[in-house]
């Protein structure tokens, strides 16, 4: 549950007399952007620490890899090459019981700090954070943390992992000066959870049987495209069959029409016109019928599905329709 904190009306308090007489009393209630009265912690300052802190309960930290307390982090194991700098508005802005007053002395919380830019040479992002998914180690970072961030492009946004290519040039390095290695992901987790989960499965052709099933809670993100593609070819597979189906039937219907007109011939000797044989007739019909399941036709219809299969439903298909390296919830 959301906690809201009340809101004072001082749309009154306009008059420039008015704010003399409370500055006077020593009541600074921050009119029209004056200075405001309000409760803010002490920060708890490591030694390597510079600081510049604004009027209220924000500060700019310059110092090394350092999320929480002076123990934690690259720094606080001695590692060099590990500068920091970190954005905090609104210091323990959700500690229990209210923002403490400046007796509190407080380290920056991922946790409790309102909004925070924490930009390290060397970290561990997803450890530091809280965060499911993958678990980057010894990279640098830049971490965004508040209620709600917005992007807004108005001519477009890109969102990319991977090298960059400047110059022709594709050899750039990590932080590290190490190799950069395959394509990293984008991974897209809302509510932050990752763990496969059960569902129960349905045998459609026997809805009495039911069975318990594990799958992904992260999954490749459907590339549109080529999704339809792999439809489209199916459908066709579907159309095929369909089309086998009714040439069966109208070859069904030929046999039951010459078993429902069927007589005997005319016995021979008497002269009589004889009727055209029932047996000739009945066998082109089954003939037909044998053709449309013949072992070779199913197993031309079997290999389209196959390929299908294979082209768009496995990672080492030529067009898979899941994105090997976009994923999401």
């Amino acid at each position: 549950m959301t906690r809201k904190k009340k809101l004072q009306d001082q749309g009154n308090f306009w008059d420039q007399s008015r704010l003399s007489g409370l500055r006077a009393n020593n009541r600074r209630r921050g009119i029209q952007n004056t200075t405001i009265d309000q409760a803010r912690p002490t920060l708890e300052v490591a030694q390597n620490e510079t600081i510049t802190r604004g009027p209220t309960n924000q500060l700019i930290i310059l110092g090394e890899d350092k999320p929480g307390v002076p123990s934690s982090g690259y720094a606080g194991q001695g590692a060099t090459q590990a500068s920091r700098i970190d954005l905090i508005a609104g210091l323990a802005s959700s500690f229990p019981g209210g923002v403490p007053s400046s007796n509190t002395m407080l380290s920056p919380n991922f946790a409790i700090d309102a909004s925070r830019i924490y930009i390290s040479q060397q970290a561990d992002p997803d450890h530091y954070m809280g965060l499911a998914g993958s678990n980057v180690k010894a990279r640098s970072m830049i971490g965004l943390k508040s209620d709600t961030i917005r992007l807004h492009a108005r001519e477009g946004l890109k969102i990319v992992t991977g090298k960059s290519r400047l110059d022709g040039r594709h050899d750039e390095k990590n932080s590290n000066g190490g190799d950069i290695d395959g394509v990293q992901p984008i991974e897209i987790i809302p509510g932050n959870y990752s763990h496969d989960e059960k569902y129960v499965c349905l045998n459609l052709l026997d809805v009495s049987k039911q069975a318990i099933a594990v799958r992904k809670k992260v999954q490749g993100v459907v590339r549109g495209e080529d999704l339809s593609q792999m439809l489209d070819e199916l459908l066709e597979v579907l159309i095929q069959i369909l089309q086998k189906v009714e040439d069966n039937t109208t070859n069904m219907s030929l046999l039951a029409k010459a078993f429902g007109s069927h007589f005997h011939d005319s016995a021979p000797g008497f002269g009589a016109p004889t009727t055209p044989s029932s047996i000739g007739i009945v066998g082109g019909a089954i003939t037909k019928i044998q053709n449309f399941i013949s072992i070779q036709q199913a197993a031309n219809v079997r290999s389209q599905i196959d390929n299908i299969r294979e082209n768009f439903m496995t990672p080492r298909g030529s067009t898979p329709f899941l994105s090997k390296h976009v994923k999401g919830i």
